[in-house]
C-alpha cells in the first residue's frame, strides 16, 4: 500500500469516525450534554431529578424530525438564529466539497489529490449532523430549564 493510499484511508477513517460520533450525539442528546461545557448546569439539574424523568423521555420530547424541520425552514426563536446560520453554512460547505471533488475529477490532477478530496465529503456530512445535534441539545437544555430550572 502506498503512502498516499494509507493517508487517504486514514483521512477517510477519521472523517467517518467524526460523522459516527456526531450521529451518536444526535441520537443521545442527554448523554452529549454531560460532555459539553455549555450545558453542565442542565446536566446537574437533570442528575438531581433523575427519578422524575428519563433520558429516553427527554429525547422523545425533542424529536429529530422537528429539529431538522426547524433548522431547514428557519422557524426558530430569535435566540436560535445562530443555529440556523451554522446549519446553512455547513450545507454550503458540503456543496463546495462535492463541487471540488467533481471538478478535480474532470481535471488532469494526480489521483492522490482526487482521492483526498473525496475524504472531505463525509467530513462535511459530519458537520451537518453536528449542527443538528447542537440544536437538539440546546432544545433539550431549554426544556430542562423550563421544567426544572425554577425548582433548583
Amino acid at each position: 500500500m502506498s503512502d498516499t493510499a494509507s493517508l487517504s484511508f486514514l483521512c477517510f477513517s477519521f472523517a467517518l469516525l467524526y460523522t459516527v460520533f456526531e450521529l451518536v450525539r444526535l441520537f443521545c442528546p442527554v448523554w452529549a450534554m454531560k460532555f459539553s461545557g455549555r450545558y453542565t448546569r442542565q446536566a446537574d439539574i437533570l442528575a438531581l431529578h433523575r427519578a422524575e424523568v428519563t433520558n429516553a423521555a427527554l429525547s422523545r420530547s425533542v424529536s429529530i424530525d422537528s429539529t431538522i424541520n426547524r433548522l431547514v425552514r428557519g422557524t426558530t426563536e430569535p435566540k436560535d438564529t445562530d443555529f440556523v446560520r451554522h446549519f446553512r453554512l455547513s450545507f454550503i460547505v458540503l456543496l463546495g466539497c462535492i463541487a471540488l471533488s467533481l471538478w478535480l475529477g474532470t481535471t488532469e490532477q494526480p489521483r492522490e489529490v482526487i482521492e483526498l478530496s473525496y475524504d472531505l465529503i463525509p467530513l462535511a456530512v459530519g458537520m451537518i449532523v453536528c449542527q443538528i445535534a447542537n440544536y437538539r441539545c440546546a432544545r433539550v437544555a431549554n426544556l430542562i430549564d423550563a421544567h426544572f430550572g425554577q425548582a433548583s
